[in-house]
């Protein structure tokens, strides 16, 4: 339920949206923040709550709530509550619900002991069991993974998105990102790879989705992409990019001309898109990294019960990496 949303950094230009209407401001380095409520509150909403309260982060980011709002997580208050873990179970059932050519596929195969081995084959199942992971994780251990990966510092709880995030952010299945996690001023996407490549058009499809985060909230993020796949970087890629500086140019050369078929959708914001291309943050982890993440978790647990339980679905999920032969 979003009810207004201020973005930017101190010392840049910052705006302020109610229900579509924005006033932007450029606040100095320190400056008294009362200076900018009396500019907020000069801004009309259909909520008739011209009553503002302004919060700075530690990290200076500026977030304007309604008063009514002031001192709630600023998260909880722009979108909807996450799934939880049974509805990820039941989003799994309504993916093969939704797709059904899955299981008319393993019917052919008669035997449950044949079936159950094309299950584990299955990207997809395997992309359930791992949102099942981070449904039922201390969120913060979202943080540390991406802190991890990328080596700075992640401000917020992340929120991951649901199966209704082709319909939220209007994507009309131009990009289907296998998670998307997001804050209120950063998103980090995950793309999954067993067995098949990845491609260059896969990684822009992530900077198209950048800007349809971006076109749904009104404002610039910082947007992260990490690849989960087996083995090594190059190893993803038919072209056997070196590194993501590689890969980056291949993105550069690629980026016009994949523009081009959504350029009725996104008209204006190409100029953005190219700036995505060269900032969207991309970083490698293998499934083996992944598992040791999770095991290393467990010490975050102070009592012996806490400890059971993450062990017991951390066990569950290095026996199914190594089912399908992900890790050693």
């Amino acid at each position: 339920m979003r009810i207004c949303e201020l973005y930017g950094h101190e010392g840049i230009q910052c705006t302020v949206a109610f229900d579509g209407q924005e006033v932007s401001f450029l606040p100095a380095p320190g400056e008294d923040c009362s200076n900018l409520i009396r500019n907020l509150r000069e801004t009309p909403n259909t909520r008739g709550d011209n009553s503002i309260a302004l919060s700075v982060d530690p990290k200076g980011w500026f977030y304007a709530l309604p008063a009514q709002y002031h001192g709630s997580d600023l998260w909880a208050a722009m979108v909807e509550d996450e799934a939880d873990w049974v509805d990820v179970y039941y989003e799994g059932l309504e993916f093969f619900y939704l797709e059904p050519q899955h299981l008319r596929s393993l019917q052919k195969l008669g035997r449950w002991k044949h079936v159950e081995e094309k299950i584990h084959r299955l990207e997809v199942t395997l992309n359930h069991q791992i949102k099942h992971y981070f449904a039922l994780a201390p969120s913060r251990f979202r943080n540390h993974l991406f802190e991890s990966i990328f080596n700075r510092e992640f401000e917020g709880q992340f929120g991951m998105a649901g199966r209704n995030y082709d319909r939220e952010y209007d994507l009309r299945n131009a990009t289907q990102p296998d998670f998307l996690f997001t804050t209120a001023h950063e998103n980090v996407a995950v793309e999954m790879k067993v067995k098949a490549k990845s491609s260059v058009s896969q990684v822009l499809k992530y900077a198209l989705l950048a800007l349809a985060v971006e076109k749904l909230y009104g404002y610039q993020r910082r947007h992260s992409l990490i690849i989960l796949a087996p083995s090594t970087f190059s190893e993803l890629w038919i072209e056997r990019f070196g590194d993501v500086e590689s890969l980056r140019i291949a993105m550069q050369g690629q980026a016009v001309e994949f523009f081009d078929r959504v350029r009725e959708r996104f008209s204006g914001q190409e100029e953005r898109f190219q700036d995505l291309v060269n900032t969207m943050e991309v970083s490698f982890l293998n499934y083996q990294q992944f598992e040791e993440f999770t095991r290393a978790q467990t010490t975050e647990f102070a009592d012996e019960a806490g400890r059971e339980m993450y062990s017991n679905m951390v066990d569950g999920m290095t026996q199914e990496l190594r089912r399908r032969q992900l890790i050693p």
